[in-house]
């Protein structure tokens, strides 16, 4: 997996996935692919989410990035729907949001592209 399309819709993939693990059937999401940057944004209805659960998400998306996982993941282009995929997306992303209001699911991330 070499171009930023493709990453992208992993990162997309794995987002979605952990929603509907959460228990939402419709995801609405929004990719914003830039040269230097990507933004993904994600709004699920979800009944309700554990405040818990709310900080293992924001903890594993805000882990610092790490290159040498990131190049290991994506030559490998494995795939799961488990804790540990969220937890490597964590470190192949810069910054993220989670919010849940009004049984609503709100995740945003941003990554800077690398060459």
């Amino acid at each position: 997996m070499s171009n930023n399309l493709d990453k992208s819709i992993s990162i997309i993939t794995v987002l979605m996935l952990y929603c509907h693990k959460l228990g939402s059937t419709t995801s609405y999401v929004v990719m914003d692919l830039q040269p230097d940057m990507s933004h993904y944004k994600i709004r699920a209805p979800i009944a309700y989410v554990e405040p818990d659960e709310l900080e293992r998400l924001r903890h594993y998306l805000n882990q610092p990035r790490d290159r040498m996982i990131e190049e290991s993941y994506w030559m490998l282009g494995s795939r799961s729907d488990g804790t540990e995929q969220l937890r490597l997306l964590g470190m192949m992303v810069d910054e993220a949001e989670v919010t849940f209001e009004n049984s609503e699911l709100y995740i945003c991330v941003r990554r800077v592209n690398r060459a």
